[in-house]
This record gives structure tokens, C-alpha cells and sequence, in this order.
């Protein structure tokens, strides 16, 4: 017979409950954090920078894990419109925002391995060896904040499922079902 959803949420609760004791690497994060919104001003004093995806979810971040920011605009925040802009233009302009960010990035960072990846559905730049955290910035994509948001409010409602969202994607990752690169 096979176990209870009782018992099965027992046992992931278990399984991460060593989390809440531990060094949650969150440190290193608000580092990083911290380095670019230095960067992302010396661009534009007038955006935003967000964090998003399972650090913003789950309030951890996982070693081996990158980080995902988001620089926005005011208007990103204050419009209220549904998805975000896909045309090519807008596609351009984030590329060009994101041009004058990596050359920032790599003139305070000379160290960093700093990667500009333009033909993508969303344009990003992907920073190795920076404050000990991997990260992406993209800019101008506000629905990754609001998903993350929504997420984190469902969690703070019911904590188990926190946990179980976590084992899942632990699980996920490590049978290869977990790469956003294919989808």
C-alpha cells in the first residue's frame, strides 16, 4: 500500500528541515546584489533592480544555484498591462541596455567571466565568479518578478508546500528534468 499524503509531506518536511539551521547563503546574494544595482545605476540612475526565481521564492539560495535579477523601469513597475514586450524592438532595446551594463560590469569586475547572450527569447547577461554567486541580469521582463511574488505568497499561506515545491524541484534537477535552457 503506499504511503499517505500525510506521510509522504512528513518525509520532505524532514528532508528539508536542516535548511532552517543552516547558513541559507543569503549573504552572498544580497553581495551580489549590492554590486549590481552599483553597475545598473552608473547606466541609468532611474531603474530598478528585482530579484526573481527559486532564491525570491523559497528565501534560500541553493550552492551551485545562479541568481536572477531584473532591472526595471518605473513604468515596468506602475503598469499594470499583462505580458511583457516581445517584439524585436523591444527585444533590441534590452539587448542595448544590457551592451552598456556588461561593459560596466566588466570594467568594475575585470576578473568576472561576463557572457552577453542576445539570441535568446529574453536577452540576458550571465556573470560567473562574481561575489561567489552566479547570476543573470535581464532587464525590462517583470512577469519572472510577479510569477516569483506570487509564489512566495502561496508559500508564506502554507509552508509545507514550500518545502514539497523544494523537493520537487530538487528531485527534478537531478533526473535532468529541471534546465530552462530546453525548456
Amino acid at each position: 500500500m503506499p504511503p499517505t499524503a500525510l506521510v509522504v509531506g512528513q518525509s520532505v518536511m524532514k528532508a528539508f528541515q536542516h535548511l532552517s539551521t543552516q547558513d541559507l547563503h543569503t549573504r552572498r546574494v544580497e553581495e551580489a546584489y549590492r554590486v549590481v544595482v552599483e553597475c545598473i545605476t552608473a547606466v541609468d540612475p532611474a531603474m530598478r533592480l528585482y530579484m526573481f526565481g527559486s532564491t525570491a521564492v523559497y528565501g534560500v539560495h541553493e550552492k551551485g544555484s545562479d541568481v536572477d535579477f531584473v532591472a526595471l523601469s518605473k513604468t515596468d513597475v506602475e503598469d499594470g498591462k499583462g505580458e511583457d514586450a516581445g517584439t524585436q524592438v523591444a527585444k533590441g532595446l534590452q539587448a542595448e541596455f544590457l551592451g552598456k551594463l556588461a561593459r560596466v560590469v566588466r570594467q568594475k569586475h575585470f576578473s568576472w567571466n561576463v557572457e552577453e547572450v542576445r539570441r535568446t527569447r529574453v536577452p540576458v547577461i550571465r556573470v560567473k565568479g562574481g561575489s561567489s554567486v552566479d547570476f543573470d541580469i535581464t532587464v525590462n521582463r517583470r512577469n519572472g518578478v510577479r510569477n516569483s511574488a506570487l509564489l512566495r505568497a502561496y508559500f508564506e499561506q502554507d509552508p509545507p508546500c514550500r518545502w514539497l515545491s523544494m523537493g520537487v524541484k530538487r528531485w527534478s534537477k537531478r533526473a535532468g528534468l529541471n534546465a530552462s535552457v530546453v525548456g
